[in-house]
């Protein structure tokens, strides 16, 4: 019998380039354990993260109820071998002290709990940064706006959830002087935080059109003015008009 599968090298080759988790911070944990369960799914084996373990096999046990035994004990033993193999040495030793860890289920559960309860050793630090947040950069808002997020996400972790609302009037504070007309015109409370976001970038790209646009006639005119210096007037001489405009000319 066959535990998992795959068509092609590809699902192998996609946990090969998985990023192994080297820290316990919450952004890269989303980010690994959502990769981690795509890569089960695609190799067949994520029967023993979807369901419970079965009860283990008696002499009156089924032949069908036998097989799906084995299938989840082997596929939760392929889970924890692929898992060591994505996790720094640091945190498989951890794991590895944790007696209430017993399947990859569990060992699942104990990794989120480990990151979350780091991100509550430093809750007031990460609270601190989100606090002091400045955009002062070109371009790149949208960005700025997901460190925001993700800084939110962060703590909301740590147990400590703040509300929408001040989120959004923290995200408001942290945009330069050049923002306030947006901020006039768009109530934090009112937009969710997609939609503040899309026209934080939306008026950003508005900005530097602006900008360019200045660029482009404060060029021109230092290039007219160039033009004009070099012209000479053949009726008195001098540069900078023509003769039908030469005020000696003309007195």
């Amino acid at each position: 019998m066959a535990f998992y599968h795959s068509d092609s090298d590809d699902d192998l080759i996609m946990y090969k380039e998985m990023k192994a988790l080297d820290e316990l911070e919450y952004g890269k944990w989303l980010e690994w354990e959502a990769s981690f369960q795509k890569v089960m799914v695609c190799l067949g084996l994520s029967v023993a993260l979807d369901e419970e373990k079965p009860n283990e096999p008696t002499q009156d046990t089924s032949p069908d109820e036998k097989a799906k035994y084995q299938k989840w004990m082997k596929c939760d033993e392929m889970i924890i071998f692929y898992m060591r193999g994505k996790l720094s040495k640091d945190i498989c030793l951890t794991m590895d002290y944790d007696d209430r860890v017993d399947n990859a289920k569990q060992r699942l559960d104990a990794l989120e709990q480990l990151v979350r309860r780091n991100e509550r050793r430093y809750s007031m630090d990460t609270f601190q940064e989100l606090m002091d947040m400045r955009y002062e950069g070109e371009g790149e808002v949208g960005r700025h706006l997901d460190l925001v997020h993700a800084l939110v996400q962060k703590l909301r972790a740590a147990d400590l959830v703040l509300p929408l609302h001040f989120v959004k009037k923290l995200a408001f504070k942290s945009l330069p002087s050049e923002f306030v007309p947006f901020m006039c015109a768009n109530s934090a409370e009112e937009l969710e935080w997609r939609e503040l976001r899309r026209r934080c970038v939306d008026f950003e790209m508005v900005l530097m059109k602006f900008r360019e646009r200045e660029s482009r006639c404060d060029q021109q005119g230092e290039n007219g003015a160039k033009k004009r210096r070099l012209v000479q007037c053949y009726r008195c001489g001098k540069y900078g008009h023509i003769a039908r405009n030469c005020w000696d000319a003309s007195t």
